[in-house]
């Protein structure tokens, strides 16, 4: 299969295309075939070894967090995911033709979205309900201060606070108000 291999920290001129070993999957995880995938700021942190405290790699290695794509085969623990289903996690590795996950972090692709919509989306949201849910634990009718509401994770941020029942002030920049 094809990747995007990282050789050693630095800037984008360690990352290199190539083929590679095809990635094999356990019994409770799900390969799936990448259509998308996008760049967080985590993925240029780790590449650029100012995360390498907190995310220790082996080289080379390949990077990214988000996917989006479609079950090519599952592990034999796995029910849920049939061949050919559009799906989209926050897992690792993404930035390869083909990468696994865990079953019980993917999740179905809204018929809604293109794969590169749904690709942009497990990082942000994931950290949006996480920021609420985890940190913030708000109370039905208790008033909640999202900053950057109009963001990937600021807009995540907002719908569950709402979804908690929270009274929501969304904090924006003077040009983005309407």
């Amino acid at each position: 299969m094809k990747a995007i291999l990282l050789y050693s920290y630095g800037d984008p001129s360690q990352l290199r295309y190539e083929e590679t070993a095809m990635t094999k999957y356990g019994d409770n995880e799900v390969l799936v075939r990448v259509h998308a995938a996008s760049i967080n700021p985590i993925d240029v942190k780790i590449r650029s070894g100012a995360a390498k405290s907190r995310f220790s790699i082996e080289f080379p290695a390949i990077l990214g967090r988000d996917l989006s794509g479609e079950v090519v085969e599952t592990g034999r623990k796995v029910l849920g995911f049939p061949k050919g289903m559009r799906v989209m996690a926050l897992a690792n590795g993404t930035y390869a033709e083909y990468t696994v996950a865990k079953a019980d972090v993917l999740a179905a692709i809204p018929n809604e979205l293109s794969f590169e919509q749904a690709g942009a989306l497990p990082l942000v949201t994931t950290t949006g309900v996480q920021l609420i849910e985890r940190a913030v634990k708000p109370q039905a009718g208790q008033t909640v201060l999202v900053t950057g509401a109009l963001g990937g994770v600021g807009r995540t941020a907002v719908h569950v606070a709402r979804k908690h029942g929270a009274r929501v002030l969304a904090g924006v920049r003077e040009k983005e108000k309407e």
